[in-house]
């Protein structure tokens, strides 16, 4: 491990101390430089009649890159379901914008430019709904018991609206 000679390592002291019965992990530079992550156990022992400890290393340099993986890795989850609860907000807020957009649809018969302001709302909402739904690759959106927030872009009615936002509040725990 150490690319040297045992007769080379017997006897020579560490550099830092040692408590016998513990585990101590260090970095250990080999003979030709490079350094490697070692873990070093030291038992007590008697040898030729006197004490004497024996000290037992391990190179652990491919575990120490496998917990830096799995570090990594978690917080790429983390992040992941960060984002998935931003959108799933974010997914919510466009349910009531659309909601109230269609509200607003429903009495402005005969005042063209208001109903033509209420649809660009609708439709702002829902163009706003497929991207969190392109982009929300996450647990939120792939659980199937919550309802399709493709209905956002669907034309729908106030009683449909309701039941959608019922499920919605079903599926959270709210209802």
């Amino acid at each position: 491990m150490f690319s040297r000679p045992a007769n080379e390592l017997l006897g020579q002291p560490f550099g830092y101390p040692v408590v016998a019965g513990e585990t101590t992990q260090t970095d250990v530079v080999r003979s030709d430089g490079q350094t490697i992550a070692a873990e070093m156990r030291v038992v007590e022992l008697s040898w030729e009649g006197g004490p004497a400890h024996l000290a037992t290393w391990r190179d652990i340099t491919q575990r120490r890159k496998l917990e830096e993986q799995l570090r990594q890795a978690q917080k790429m989850e983390a992040v992941g379901r960060l984002a998935g609860g931003i959108a799933h907000d974010f997914n919510n807020l466009l349910t009531a914008i659309t909601g109230y957009a269609e509200l607003l649809l429903a009495g402005l018969d005969g005042q063209e430019q208001l109903r033509r302001d209420a649809e660009e709302i609708r439709s702002a909402a829902a163009r706003a709904a497929s991207l969190t739904i392109e982009t929300g690759d996450s647990e939120f959106f792939r659980d199937s018991h919550f309802p399709d927030p493709c209905f956002l872009q669907k034309p729908f009615t106030p009683d449909l609206l309701i039941r959608k936002v019922r499920e919605v509040l079903e599926a959270g725990g709210v209802g």
